[in-house]
């Protein structure tokens, strides 16, 4: 079990084949929090065709080290021929996201069902 999940920050789950990572805090501001969801991520990479998805409806508010993280974390997925996508990204969140242009490269859904079809 990650330090996130321990810590009640990180709910993780699988549906059909898809990881689904429900951050629960409402800042991702340390960049040592995404860190702590590479073991999860890794685990996933070594399947074929990994399939990922990052729920943010908790998170109001993340640091640019977190942003390139994800950029990061999306390539490496992608590298694997996996997919990686988001969903429930806030106002707030999604204007960084926007602004970092991650949307253009990162598919992003209103809601975990969306995402998850």
């Amino acid at each position: 079990m990650t330090p996130l999940v321990q810590a009640g920050l990180l709910d993780v789950s699988e549906s059909e084949g898809i990881v689904i990572l429900r951050f629960q805090g409402r800042s991702l501001l340390d960049p040592l929090d995404l860190e702590a969801v590479h073991p999860l991520v890794s685990e996933q990479l070594e399947r074929p065709h990994p399939r990922v998805v990052l729920n943010f409806s908790q998170v109001e508010s993340a640091a640019s080290a977190m942003i390139s993280k994800l950029f990061l974390l999306h390539r490496r997925i992608e590298a694997s021929q996996g997919t990686l996508a988001f969903c429930q990204v806030g106002p707030f969140l999604g204007q960084i996201f926007a602004l970092c242009q991650l949307p253009d490269t990162i598919r992003t859904y209103p809601d975990e069902a969306t995402a998850l079809k």
